[in-house]
């Protein structure tokens, strides 16, 4: 039996219970109707070996592989992209999934992305002693994945919300206020950096499923006319927006002609103290879909 199929099977052979939509058929059609729509360049359902190939999948800093799939924990289909961040390890706990966007964006140019993602609890109320947070995606120009032409989506400094940065963490989409305080959040939030409070601040939630939804306006390189817009919801909620950011500087690494085309999904967390012991804790990813035009909500996600 292939390896990565036995992965996906000893969950159901130990009885676990399943965690997936409560019509599981409806979810899965729910995905492909989503995955048929025009402008889809990319889907990715975490079903199939092809999805957890050499190419698409790394190791963590002691060399194992622990982005495997999982067909106890879904939001649809076979399986799930699932993270294992065990205790006492460092940065690259658990290594990352690398897959291109299906197309390239550079100036003037628009792409859509949508993820689904879940949360251990652990993830969320464990006091990692580092707080610089952890990561949930990079999408990036080939190459290295610290570089100008990026955007990244992280738990910042452990506050138990998303936010975004580019230019490999020089430049914050946050909205500076006249009294010196930032809005971490835009949209339909108001999160201020000095009292980022739920309610006022859309937050991670634990062990519930997760749709993340982004629209990228790049505009021309240096100057500030690009633009990021991004909605959140857990299931059985709709998608309201939590970032609104125009007026962004964009800018190439070496050339003008460079542009997104690669995503990146990964908990690295910056500065992780590999001596620290605490619980192992798990992140899940379903549910990719890349494209240029806007891309509907999960049905998870709709007024019913």
């Amino acid at each position: 039996m292939n390896h990565w199929r036995l992965l996906m099977m000893i969950p159901l052979l130990l009885g676990a219970r399943l965690v997936a939509g409560a019509d599981d058929a409806a979810a899965l059609a729910d995905f492909k109707a989503r995955c048929a729509a025009p402008g889809v360049l990319k889907c990715v359902g975490f079903d199939v070996d092809d999805d957890f190939s050499a190419g698409q999948v790394g190791p963590a800093a002691d060399g194992r592989v622990r982005a495997a799939m999982d067909g106890s924990v879904r939001a649809s289909g076979a399986g799930s992209l699932r993270f294992e961040i065990p205790s006492r390890s460092p940065p690259n706990s658990s290594g990352y999934w690398l897959d291109s966007l299906g197309g390239k964006f550079g100036q003037g140019s628009t792409f859509y992305f949508q993820f689904r993602q879940r949360f251990s609890r652990a993830l969320l109320e464990t006091h990692y002693q580092e707080q610089a947070g952890w990561k949930q995606f990079i999408v990036y120009q080939a190459g290295p994945s610290c570089t100008s032409v990026q955007l990244v989506m992280l738990n910042q400094y452990l506050r138990g919300l998303p936010t975004l940065y580019t230019a490999c963490g020089s430049n914050n989409l946050n909205v500076e206020l006249p009294d010196g305080d930032h809005l971490l959040q835009q949209g339909d939030y108001r999160c201020h950096r000095r009292d980022p409070q739920p309610g006022r601040c859309a937050i991670y939630v634990a062990d519930r499923w997760m749709t993340f939804s982004f629209q990228v306006d790049v505009g021309t390189f240096g100057k500030p006319d690009s633009r990021v817009l991004a909605w959140v919801a857990a299931e059985g909620e709709p998608l309201r927006q939590f970032i609104d950011f125009p007026g962004l500087v964009l800018d190439y690494e070496d050339s003008p002609g460079e542009g997104f085309n690669r995503i990146q999904f990964t908990p690295y967390h910056t500065d992780k103290d590999h001596r620290q012991e605490h619980p192992v804790a798990y992140t899940w990813y379903d549910e990719l879909i890349v494209a240029w035009k806007p891309i509907a909500a999960p049905a998870a996600n709709r007024a019913r």
